[in-house]
């Protein structure tokens, strides 16, 4: 099978979907009374193949990209699914293609199996270590599609190894939440989970802790629902399965008040990884602008409708003891 490539310019979100049924669908309609934000656009004719980072790059699978993090010694991470298995996700190590000619098959990979969809994923540099943050102990729908990871995981990378969701290094628990997505910011010290609102489903979550906290948070026995594919190697079985996981438990944590987070990032989220966009985007030779969220972190926590603009007045909430930005 070719090999599919991809061009790094499409793949950082500025926009921020909610569950796979954002893929693709921009069309309003019902639960969906708004059509898609287009603002990011302005200013496209200023970008030209100058400010392409990096293009034409072979991955193990003909398949989407899920997500990237860029390694301070250059590297790109690059997530993927399997193309013949959904349940594993494929962590590629590659190097920026800067030519126009095609890079060559990356075979410096290892595999992660029965995690969840990988939609967004971060990476953490120890030394000379890397690890991989991403949900965890997902659930298997009825199309073998994996979602609802109920915990974080942290996975050291291994060429050529294949890791399952029950093996991680760590793992850690932010509440009875589902789809969470972590992003590391190791230069302020930050750890943001983003996950499902789980009283409304149109709404995303963000919590902030401390990373250096997080990773000393104090243990404890979860019980979580899943299916049992990772038990039984059988990656479209749908049968649920209750397991006990040991957590650091981040409900023990004081999320970063809004204080705690410099106010010249209060519109710059560093999201490392977001998931790929409907269209394509650019990466800046820098700092990524997420102006069309219209984020601004009001508290411990914020919420966000379809990844739009935010309209309303502030309430508050009881998850994670902070603040919801509701819509107007």
């Amino acid at each position: 099978m070719k090999p599919l490539k991809f061009m790094l310019t499409s793949i950082l979100g500025l926009a921020l979907c909610t569950a796979c049924g954002g893929d693709g669908d921009d069309t309003p309609g019902p639960g969906k009374p708004e059509g898609p934000d287009k603002s990011s656009t302005t200013g496209i004719d200023r970008f030209g193949a100058a400010n392409i980072f990096s293009r034409n790059t072979y991955l193990p699978n003909n398949t989407a990209m899920q997500g990237f993090n860029l390694d301070s010694d250059g590297s790109v991470w690059y997530t993927q699914l399997s193309s013949t298995n959904q349940a594993q996700l494929n962590w590629v190590r590659a190097q920026p293609n800067k030519g126009t000619g095609v890079q060559t098959e990356n075979k410096d990979y290892m595999k992660l199996t029965y995690f969840g969809h990988g939609t967004n994923t971060a990476l953490e540099e120890d030394g000379t270590d890397r690890y991989l943050w991403a949900g965890a102990y997902g659930v298997c729908n009825a199309k073998g599609q994996y979602w609802n990871e109920k915990l974080v995981g942290r996975v050291k990378y291994v060429k050529g190894a294949t890791v399952k969701t029950s093996e991680c290094n760590d793992y850690y628990y932010i509440g009875d939440y589902t789809d969470l997505h972590p992003s590391i910011d190791a230069e302020n010290d930050l750890l943001t989970i983003n996950y499902g609102d789980s009283k409304n489903s149109s709404y995303r979550c963000f919590v902030v802790y401390k990373l250096s906290e997080a990773k000393k948070a104090p243990m404890t026995n979860v019980t979580i629902t899943c299916t049992d594919g990772f038990q039984t190697d059988r990656p479209a079985s749908t049968n649920p399965v209750s397991v006990v996981v040991r957590c650091h438990d981040l409900t023990t944590l004081t999320p970063v008040p809004q204080d705690g987070i410099r106010r010249e990032r209060r519109h710059l989220l560093r999201l490392a990884g977001l998931r790929r966009p409907q269209k394509p985007a650019l990466l800046h030779r820098g700092a990524v602008e997420l102006q069309p969220l219209r984020v601004v972190l009001l508290g411990q926590l914020v919420r966000l409708r379809h990844g739009v603009r935010l309209r309303g007045q502030h309430r508050r909430g009881a998850d994670a003891g902070g603040r919801r930005v509701g819509q107007g």
